[in-house]
């Protein structure tokens, strides 16, 4: 799991999403968020949206804004979450900077005419509302300002790459209104969310109150993503309200938060509930540690190989009747490596000792240009069973 896809999901039926309501709060299990995401891809191809895009959502924590992301992400578009409270200035700002083929708003904001709305019309930006009526996301209004690039129905999406920017997130800094840009990699994206996983022991039976903004690495990443891709509930409720909070903690069983200082402090003037099971308050403190770690890690080799193929087995018929399965395939160039135990081990000196080792007749193919093209890499333990199989073949 190297890439921000619906495939980082875990496909099962546990509650991922919980809506409180008035009545009743309404649950949507990890497998029904794939099916939106992968249904509203469809939509995002409607609005002229292609892989390598890049696109702005301008939406609060909701279900809308959780399937916007995945259904772009997995599409290998990159996606920039804005702060619905920007001044039009700044969203002129960010849409001069990332020059986005769409903005997607929250329903109504045409009629309000919102700050996002008057800066993607001075900038010519397409404007896309989108909804969500329980059942699916969908664009319900959208504004085009330019010419379709393409009208082909049969056009789809391409998968990511590990190393492509899937996250753009902006913020101000301390001593003013200047904007500043962080790019997030798909790989980052899943290391943050995945030691977020370690650090606060995220599982399946934990739920999450989400209070925070999802513009932010904090609402993002903590709150939102990573409980959910360890497989946790994640509760989104319409507004926060410290007088409310508790009870909308008991009433969804909530068993963890994470807030903001000002949000905590509102929290903390309030009577604890008795009836209330223990919720604890999950600190940001490390996030900052984690993102740094994660932005620092080295990118991979270029003479590696970064796209993992479907797995296939080769059999490599030996006149001894040896019959050996490599398992794993993926592409190789002459000359890369493999890392295992901190040792590396030279393709060209395995190849020649695999050669120097095994009969060579008309019936059997050269090991050196089959291995050139299926060479396994997957780990270390198929490399040494190519190895140890060849060894045992008696010239």
């Amino acid at each position: 799991m190297s890439t921000l896809t619906t495939d980082a999901l875990l496909a099962s039926h546990y509650p991922g999403i919980i809506i409180p309501r008035d009545e009743d709060s309404i649950s949507f299990s990890h497998i029904q968020i794939i099916r939106l995401v992968n249904k509203f891809q469809r939509s995002l191809l409607n609005i002229d949206i292609r892989s390598d895009d890049t696109i702005a959502i301008v939406l609060p924590p909701s279900m809308e804004f959780l399937v916007s992301l995945l259904a772009a992400t997995s599409g290998s578009v990159t996606v920039a979450p804005l702060d619905p409270e920007y001044s039009q200035a700044d969203f002129e700002t960010v849409f001069k900077e990332i020059r986005p083929s769409a903005v997607l708003l929250a329903a109504g904001s045409l009629r309000e005419h919102t700050p996002a709305v008057a800066a993607a019309l001075a900038c010519r930006v397409p404007i896309a509302e989108v909804s969500f009526d329980l059942k699916s996301v969908t664009v319900c209004e959208f504004i085009r300002l330019g010419r379709r690039r393409s009208t082909d129905a049969s056009v789809s999406f391409s998968k990511p790459n590990r190393n492509d920017t899937a996250i753009l997130l902006h913020h101000s800094r301390a001593s003013g209104r200047e904007l500043r840009c962080a790019r997030f990699s798909h790989s980052q994206s899943i290391s943050i969310c995945q030691r977020i996983e370690a650090a606060h022991n995220f599982g399946p039976a934990d739920r999450g109150m989400l209070i925070t903004p999802v513009h932010q690495a904090h609402g993002l990443f903590l709150g939102l993503l990573g409980p959910l891709l360890a497989g946790s509930s994640v509760i989104i409720p319409k507004a926060f309200s410290a007088q409310t909070f508790w009870t909308d903690c008991m009433f969804d069983y909530a068993t963890w938060y994470t807030a903001e200082a000002c949000t905590q402090q509102e929290i903390e003037k309030l009577p604890y509930p008795q009836l209330l099971s223990s919720v604890r308050v999950v600190s940001s403190d490390r996030l900052a540690e984690i993102m740094e770690e994660c932005l620092q890690e080295t990118e991979p080799d270029d003479q590696e190989d970064e796209e993992a193929v479907e797995k296939d087995s080769l059999a490599l018929q030996c006149e001894a009747g040896t019959t050996l399965q490599c398992i794993g395939r993926r592409s190789c160039m002459k000359g890369s490596s493999t890392r295992s135990s901190g040792k590396k081990v030279r393709f060209a000196t395995l190849a020649d000792e695999i050669q120097s080792r095994v009969i060579t007749s008309p019936g059997v193919p050269d090991i050196r240009s089959m291995l050139q093209s299926w060479f396994a890499v997957q780990a270390l333990t198929h490399l040494t069973q190519v190895y140890s199989s060849f060894q045992r073949v008696q010239v």
